[in-house]
């Protein structure tokens, strides 16, 4: 029987669409989580896992542990593939204890953080669907001037700037509002950038 014969063109046709075994970020990512190849991520919670033996738990993929609990029976839900937390009662929330781990410790600027880089992300897909009441979509919050405080906040009305990013350092309050017009029917990528070293705050 004849030997295979390799053929280089159609290797290099297909290099493009195909994973290579030596290339460093398919090995990094095939070794550990996905989700912990990210640089400083402290929590990471997709909604697709969920700990019915502990209270409805929302896991945290991120491997740190940091499981959100259930407040008032939080339904879990699926459109297509895609996979959430449908709060659609009264006061529907999930929750981690204050002070728990490193969340009460989240300033920004932490040693540990290479300075030039120091701030603060949070985020998630959202689909704000038919919100009425002002509240907190992902929040810290212990006072306005109080340290480490942070929301990323639905203010209340969907077709009019309704989501803001806050954020303090124990000093003085930032915020800055994301100008744009949800629907009830749509998903939005929501996500603040709090830049500790320019005082500087965004909405994406």
């Amino acid at each position: 029987m004849p030997a295979q014969v390799r053929n280089d063109e159609m290797v290099a046709l297909l290099s493009a669409d195909l994973q290579r075994r030596y290339e460093p970020n398919f090995a990094w990512k095939s070794a550990v989580s996905q989700y912990l190849a990210l640089p400083a991520l402290r929590g990471f919670w997709p909604m697709s896992a969920a700990s019915f033996a502990a209270a409805n738990r929302a896991l945290d993929q991120s491997g740190g542990g940091d499981h959100l609990a259930d407040n008032n029976t939080v339904t879990w839900g699926f459109e297509n593939l895609i996979p959430y937390a449908e709060f659609d009662g009264v006061d529907q929330y999930f929750s981690r204890p204050s002070g728990v781990g490193e969340w009460a410790t989240i300033t920004g600027a932490e040693s540990w953080i290479a300075a030039n880089q120091g701030g603060l992300t949070l985020g998630g897909w959202f689909k704000l669907g038919d919100l009425t009441a002002r509240g907190p979509l992902i929040d810290k919050w212990t006072g306005a001037l109080a340290t480490s405080s942070y929301q990323l906040y639905f203010r209340g009305d969907l077709a009019n700037d309704p989501v803001e990013l806050y954020v303090c350092d124990g000093i003085a309050m930032d915020q800055h509002t994301l100008n744009f017009s949800a629907t009830t029917s749509d998903w939005w990528f929501l996500a603040g950038r709090w830049d500790y070293n320019d005082k500087m705050i965004s909405v994406f």
